[in-house]
């Protein structure tokens, strides 16, 4: 739960999310992406492939890349002796 709770403070930080709170503290904060994060549609609906939010996920997906592409090696050197 830690780690979700910091990577929630690190987004509101910058800006990607926004968080409300209630004044009384009773029920739980409602979160939202930020205008800006919020992906366009195009003309038939679909979301285009562009913005914030398509940047992102697109330097998550390299980073899950390199770092099978780094384990695959290693299984092969091993493979290989």
């Amino acid at each position: 739960m830690e780690t979700l709770r910091n990577a929630l403070g690190f987004f509101e930080e910058h800006g990607q999310i926004i968080v409300r709170r209630t004044k009384s503290g009773r029920q739980e904060p409602a979160m939202t992406l930020h205008p800006d994060w919020i992906p366009k549609r195009s003309a038939n609906g679909s979301i285009e492939e562009y913005g914030n939010l398509w940047g992102l996920v697109e330097k998550i997906s390299i980073s899950r890349r390199e770092g099978k592409n780094r384990y695959d090696h290693v299984n092969d050197a091993i493979n290989l002796l």
